[in-house]
């Protein structure tokens, strides 16, 4: 394995020759949400009323998180925490999976 020098392994080689894999994450992404909620009463005589509620949610993120999807929240295949393309991290966005 080949490690290019950086500040990070600088004077330390006995971590460089130990190391196989190095792998990184970020705690950065942004989301929304929006949400709705509407009620309508109706009062009719001799005490008789009736109700209806909706509601609406909608999430967009471009990051499941650093602990991905796994669980059964998404009801399958688990997504990767990481970006598809770490120089492009709008391409990611889209609905959240909860």
């Amino acid at each position: 394995m080949v490690v290019d020098p950086s500040l990070f392994f600088t004077g330390n080689p006995t971590l460089v020759s130990k190391l196989s894999t190095v792998s990184g994450t970020s705690s950065t992404g942004f989301q929304t949400y929006n949400g709705l909620q509407a009620v309508l009463q109706k009062r009719i005589s001799n005490g008789l009323e009736g109700q209806v509620a909706y509601t609406w949610s909608h999430c967009l993120s471009n990051n499941s998180a650093i602990t991905g999807t796994w669980g059964s929240a998404t009801q399958a295949t688990p997504a990767s925490p990481y970006y598809q393309n770490l120089y492009d991290p709008h391409a990611d966005y889209a609905s959240c999976y909860f």
